[in-house]
């Protein structure tokens, strides 16, 4: 049997979180609850924007495949996993703000290509694009900072 008096604990919450609520939700607690429930919404949609980051870079990787969609197994994978790229960031996109959104998405799939092309294509790297790529990463890393606060 709970604790009663604490507030959390008449309402069946621990005060590290939510867990739901054993029976009659005080006014203060409403609050409480809203605020968590939007906390949890932020960190779906942030969650989401990442899932549309990998589809973006696989299709970005896909179209490299489709020598210019003259492989058609190619071409299928890059316009699917596209159109699945940004219909998840339209889902991110009730949440996060648009312009924080669409730089977090362009810029760590940016990155990500870039990385991906070093590493498995054997493109070169400059220290210049080194350094620019570490900007990109700060960019975004930054704009998540101040985003917390949405």
């Amino acid at each position: 049997m709970p604790v009663t008096g604490s507030g959390y604990a008449d309402a069946g919450i621990a005060s590290w979180g939510c867990i739901g609520h054993f029976g009659k939700v005080r006014p203060a607690m409403r609050v409480f609850l809203r605020v968590c429930h939007h906390r949890i919404l932020v960190m779906i949609a942030w969650v989401y924007l990442f899932i549309a980051i990998g589809l973006e870079v696989v299709g970005t990787v896909s179209l490299k495949f489709s020598n210019g969609f003259t492989d058609w197994r190619f071409s299928v994978i890059t316009l699917v996993v596209y159109g699945l790229s940004f219909w998840v960031l339209s889902l991110t996109l009730r949440v996060i703000p648009i312009g924080t959104a669409y730089a977090v998405w362009a810029g760590l799939g940016t990155a990500a290509i870039a990385v991906i092309g070093l590493v498995f294509f054997k493109e070169p790297m400059t220290v210049m694009k080194g350094v620019f790529l570490l900007m990109i990463i700060g960019g975004v890393v930054g704009l998540k900072a101040i985003s917390s606060e949405s």
